[in-house]
């Protein structure tokens, strides 16, 4: 009984549209700093490299500010 209660409330919160794009946002942001630690991580990595990666991510975050 207690399991399908969880299993119900759970389905009515992924159905909820507001967790959905936080959810997306949160994606969105993870992504965006995977790439920044991958470059980061890099062998061959500059230092512009990662002033280049930081700035993008930077700039790719804060277009979410406005939303």
């Amino acid at each position: 009984m207690v399991g399908s209660a969880k299993a119900r409330n759970f389905l009515k919160a992924l159905k909820d549209k507001r967790l959905v794009m936080w959810l997306h946002f949160l994606l969105d942001i993870v992504n965006c700093l995977s790439d920044v630690s991958l470059v980061i991580q890099a062998n061959n990595c500059t230092v512009s490299d990662m002033w280049l990666e930081l700035k993008s991510a930077k700039q790719s975050i804060a277009s979410y500010i406005g939303w």
